[in-house]
């Protein structure tokens, strides 16, 4: 019998339309986002995402990025395991990102040939900030969705593989492969990196 995969409706609780929580995995079944990108980080313990056909074992530290439309899957059989969240709206950053709402990513953070080290590490400084601002009893709009937009152009400029489109065969076809980071990208991240002591 084949799996059935459901559309998760994201609460937004702010109007910068993003999200992010910390909680315990132990079970959440297969799902789907509409229009919703998903990064999860392992803050403890070990995590198992099943995304589209393909498995991974995530232990601490370790990112991935769930693509909107992408059937997902996260369990755990640590009774320690802690993730942290975040999951932002893409038609509400699409005018500022072209191409966005095709835009596709992946991260490798669990691989030993990951050459993004620092990237990865500012990623998660991006996601923390976030999850700060968002757990606010009042969390300032203008700043998460700064802090979101940040988050938006390094996913672009390091993380950003494809981008799709229909073609008249019914099927996909990748129309952008990934660009190059900009200065000002690379400013932001060896200034973090040097100020914390990152790499």
């Amino acid at each position: 019998m084949r799996p059935i995969d459901f559309n998760e409706i994201v609460a937004f609780k702010s109007n910068a339309k993003v999200r992010a929580e910390i909680s315990g995995i132990s079970y959440y079944p297969r799902h789907s986002h509409y229009m919703v990108t998903e990064i999860i980080c392992v803050l403890n313990g070990s995590v198992t995402v099943i995304d589209g056909a393909m498995k991974y074992e995530l232990t601490k530290n370790d990112l991935h990025i769930f693509n909107s439309g992408d059937p997902h899957q996260i369990y755990s059989d640590d009774p320690n395991s802690t993730v942290l969240l975040v999951q932002f709206d893409k038609t509400q950053y699409a005018h500022k990102f072209k191409g966005l709402e095709k835009a596709w990513y992946c991260i490798h953070s669990y691989d030993s040939s990951d050459q993004y080290l620092a990237e990865t590490r500012y990623l998660r400084h991006l996601l923390a900030d976030i999850y700060i601002e968002h757990a606010k009893r009042e969390p300032s709009v203008i700043h998460l969705e700064q802090k979101t937009e940040e988050l938006i152009q390094l996913l672009y400029d390091y993380f950003h593989r494809h981008e799709y489109c229909s073609n008249p065969l019914g099927g996909f076809a990748i129309i952008r492969s990934s660009p190059n980071c900009g200065v000002n990208c690379s400013s932001r991240i060896f200034a973090y990196a040097a100020s914390s002591n990152a790499c």
